[in-house]
């Protein structure tokens, strides 16, 4: 992998750790703390606990896929490419999750 992807995963991390200390920051004022959209009313810590299992399973699988020592090559790179895969996706869900929340807060 190059530096300059290594690079764009830290600066994600780094962007997750923000976001997941507003996230519990809002949870910890109100742990029962909704968001309604367009009529669906969402708790938010479903929406941070599943924001963490994204995360943790990014974590799980770039693990693996740099443990060229363990498993094979080929396994590793597969593992690299399902762990990018969850970094995406969970991309998406943080810009969701944002939109969701300033949808909350914002009086229309």
């Amino acid at each position: 992998m190059s530096d300059e992807t290594l690079r764009e995963q830290f600066r994600g991390l780094f962007v997750f750790l923000i976001l997941m200390a507003i996230f519990i920051l809002i949870m910890s004022l109100d742990p029962s703390a909704t968001v309604n959209f367009l009529g669906f009313e969402l708790h938010i810590q479903l929406l941070v606990n599943v924001y963490v299992v994204l995360w943790g399973a990014y974590a799980f699988f770039i693990t693996f896929g740099y443990s060229d020592d363990i498993f094979p090559k080929r396994m590793c790179s597969l593992f690299k490419r399902v762990g990018l895969l969850f970094l995406i996706v969970t991309f998406v869900f943080t810009i969701i999750l944002c939109v969701l929340i300033a949808w909350s807060l914002i009086p229309f």
